[in-house]
């Protein structure tokens, strides 16, 4: 019987050979994947803060990523607390590059 490799033995190591070199490019290339969501994946952590300055009237800041731009949307949810939908078209939509923030005030006044 001939063998094409040089024998079962020398067959063997080479599928050893290229089962082990598809296990490390495909663990190289998982690596490289993670590494780029990690390093370049977009994150968005915008800050919201409310304060209270007087009976009637509030300050309402919406802080933007650092890194990349965001659109702050306000939009109002109509008056049952577990609504989490618009109920209208949105009352302000405002563009906020990196770093930008948005301060609105707030005022309620009787009618």
């Amino acid at each position: 019987m001939t063998y094409w490799f040089g024998g079962i033995r020398n067959m063997k190591r080479t599928l050893k050979i290229i089962g082990l070199s598809a296990i490390g490019t495909t663990l190289f290339w998982i690596a490289v994947i993670a590494g780029f969501v990690v390093c370049c994946g977009k994150t968005m952590n915008p800050k919201f803060t409310f304060w209270e300055e007087t009976d009637d009237f509030g300050v309402m800041t919406i802080g933007g990523s650092q890194t990349q731009s965001i659109v702050a949307v306000v939009e109002d949810l109509g008056s049952a607390h577990t609504n989490l939908v618009a109920v209208r078209p949105p009352l302000i939509e405002h563009e906020l590059k990196a770093g930008e923030s948005l301060r609105l005030g707030i005022r309620t006044t009787a009618r």
